[in-house]
């Protein structure tokens, strides 16, 4: 006996969105029932919301000649409802009519103190040397940047990881533009995250260099569902501790208890 479609969706709207993407290859119908669901449950979290992606990346800085971590602060773009791809690009903070005008001023990392090694939103210098790509350690968090209805710092919750590969060159052929794949550990699996970026070459102190900036991230819908329904958390070394909000950085010095991780 097979169910009508109508029943299976009312089925599947009690389920979670890990269990939801099992079934996508059931049938087209099916499929088709589970995108609607998940397109639904998506823009309930993130149109017209506060909810933002935040990447943070690790990179060894040839001029500091040290480890560098930047973070990149992402609001939401676009939803392709046929390939459930979602486009978060480079937050610009809106102005004060707006409701939702609390920015995140920085983190505070598991290994060491508030971070500000890099301004939020900042430029990677690149020196090629010879070199035409460059390896570094990304992770992505979905978080909640409107913390004016309460006191505690808004929870930050783990999405993904992976080793990131950009070019630091001009990228002549593209005028400066770039798109690279989040690889991860198991190489079967298809990557769920791409990120694109800017280059722009210079030569102003007599070194050849480039100027790199994130421009936004595609990342799948169902992926950042699974990290918000099951409110993951990253328990890595080198994940997020804290996420300082505007305004928190008192409470944070009140509450050492706050911990994300």
């Amino acid at each position: 006996m097979i169910l009508p479609i109508e029943i299976i969706s009312e089925i599947f709207n009690n389920l979670s969105t890990r269990l939801l993407c099992r079934y996508s290859v059931v049938s087209r119908n099916v499929n088709h029932e589970i995108k609607k669901i998940i397109v639904k449950r998506f823009n309930n979290v993130f149109l017209d919301s506060d909810k933002r992606l935040l990447v943070y990346m690790s990179r060894y800085d040839l001029l500091e000649l040290s480890q560098v971590y930047y973070a990149f602060d992402l609001g939401f773009k676009s939803l392709n409802t046929e390939n459930l791809n979602s486009i978060f690009s480079i937050y610009q903070k809106p102005s004060s009519s707006y409701k939702f005008n609390h920015a995140p001023l920085g983190l505070k990392l598991r290994g060491g103190g508030v971070f500000n090694n890099k301004p939020l939103n900042s430029c990677i210098t690149y020196l090629g040397w010879g070199a035409t790509s460059e390896e570094k350690e990304a992770r992505i968090y979905i978080f909640d940047s409107d913390i004016s209805h309460t006191n505690d710092i808004s929870p930050c919750y783990y999405v993904t990881n992976g080793k990131l590969i950009t070019p630091i060159d001009g990228c002549k052929s593209s005028k400066g533009s770039w798109s690279s794949s989040l690889l991860q550990k198991n190489k079967k699996k298809i990557p769920k995250t791409e990120f694109s970026g800017t280059n722009e070459l210079n030569d102003n102190i007599g070194i050849s260099y480039a100027i790199g900036m994130l421009k936004y991230v595609s990342i799948k819908a169902d992926a950042l569902l699974v990290a918000y329904e099951e409110k993951k958390r990253d328990k890595s070394s080198t994940g997020v501790k804290y996420l300082i909000m505007s305004g928190g950085e008192q409470h944070l010095k009140q509450k050492k208890t706050c911990i994300i991780s």
